[in-house]
């Protein structure tokens, strides 16, 4: 038998052939369990069985899609800013950079967290975040209102945000990812500070239940 039963016994013998290789390699460096490596895998097979019996990856419009299915992030700046980033720049996501960026949904480690959400702030991959950044990310802030009301609306937040990491070190009119990582060590709430990036307690909750991620779900529900 297979290791899922909804497939047929040539499904299951062809997702053999594709990723239990990479199911060994992922086993002795994230920390899923080799059943849950396999039930991520299933998922992302999934996916990528709708591409053609050939087909080996999910593509980037399907990440896109998994993305919004879980998180219910609807700012699209960011969404595909994240796609792009596990994609490394491709239209395909490889199995082993969707299994790594579960690792960083589900990761206890804060430095690994806000390395990842520095990169997704960071549009132009410059390893700043400038004013014009800055600017570009907190247009979705405000949207209702006369131009400029909004365009005072979004300097004045500009401005506020720069103010928040001043508090904690010397800074200019931008953002180094020092400047963010010092902030973030001391004051986590500031993570996710130009958008949602990381999916609620609920939602990754809802994740684990749905990929069999088993042993993230009594660590999340306790809390």
């Amino acid at each position: 038998m297979g290791i899922d039963k909804f497939m047929s016994a040539r499904a299951n013998a062809r997702f053999a052939t594709l990723y239990n290789a990479t199911i060994n390699e992922l086993e002795s460096i994230t920390k899923f369990s080799h059943l849950e490596l396999s039930s991520i895998l299933i998922v992302y097979y999934k996916f990528v069985r709708q591409n053609g019996a050939r087909a080996r990856y999910m593509t980037r419009l399907q990440f896109i899609s998994f993305f919004l299915l879980f998180s219910e992030n609807y700012d699209m700046r960011i969404v595909h800013r994240v796609a792009y980033l596990v994609g490394e720049g491709k239209q395909f996501i490889k199995p082993t950079a969707f299994v790594k960026y579960l690792t960083i949904i589900f990761g206890h480690d804060l430095e690994e967290r806000l390395a990842f959400a520095f990169k997704v702030y960071d549009t132009r991959s410059e390893g700043i975040l400038s004013g014009a950044v800055l600017a570009a990310a907190v247009e979705n802030f405000f949207t209702e209102g006369e131009e400029d009301e909004l365009t005072a609306m979004r300097s004045d937040m500009v401005e506020i945000l720069l103010k928040k990491f001043d508090k904690y070190s010397e800074g200019g009119g931008s953002i180094t990812f020092d400047r963010y990582r010092n902030v973030v060590l001391k004051s986590p709430d500031l993570l996710e500070f130009l958008g949602k990036i990381y999916p609620s307690r609920s939602q990754a909750i809802l994740i684990a239940h749905c990929m069999n991620i088993l042993t993230e779900i009594p660590r999340m529900t306790c809390k």
